[in-house]
């Protein structure tokens, strides 16, 4: 799994990028923000699946043209979601939202 490509302002880089009008850019943000929370989680010795899905949906609920599709955590071979507690390294976490009529994903691994 090859590392995700970003804007310079963070957004992952995608076609639909160029649909995003200057107000959904800045909050499409919230997506790698989301992300980078989790890592930091991570790093700072959170291993449970619920808790860092928590924070992360919590984040992203916080803006109003910002819709959750998915949260997920899943192993980096098998893609299967993990349970209970993530191994670091070994776990992606995976976000999709609506950001109004635009649909974006992002991941990282944590």
């Amino acid at each position: 799994v090859a590392p995700t490509l970003r804007e310079v302002d963070g957004l992952a880089m995608s076609s639909r990028n160029r649909y995003l009008t200057n107000t959904q850019r800045v909050e499409a943000l919230v997506l790698s923000r989301a992300l980078r929370k989790a890592t930091d989680m991570v790093a700072a010795g959170e291993r449970r699946v619920d808790r860092l899905i928590a924070e992360a949906t919590h984040l992203i609920a916080q803006h109003r043209r910002v819709r959750v599709i998915y949260v997920s955590i899943v192993d980096r071979v098998t893609m299967e979601a993990v349970k209970g507690e993530i191994t670091p390294g070994n776990a992606t976490m995976a976000i999709a939202a609506w950001v109004d009529e635009i649909r974006l994903i992002d991941n990282q691994i944590l």
